[in-house]
């Protein structure tokens, strides 16, 4: 989604799937972006919505390696 919460189609790459079911976005967004990960089947392109911002835990990958990704406000 842009900065006013406009939808947009991206195509990503996505890392191995993680210990918590999650997958790292590895190319295709910068860090500062967002996305959707829940009721995508109800959205399309140029919706613009309201999003409930969650804040996504620390991550240690299979690599050994650290992320962070810190909510925005």
């Amino acid at each position: 989604m842009d900065k006013d919460y406009k939808l947009e189609y991206r195509r990503v790459t996505v890392g191995e799937l993680q210990p918590d079911n999650l997958r790292a976005i590895e190319s295709g967004l910068n860090a500062d972006e967002k996305v959707v990960v829940s009721g995508i089947h109800l959205v399309r392109p140029g919706t613009i919505i309201k999003p409930d911002l969650i804040e996504m835990p620390v991550t240690q990958f299979l690599d050994g390696s650290l992320t962070e990704t810190k909510p925005s406000n």
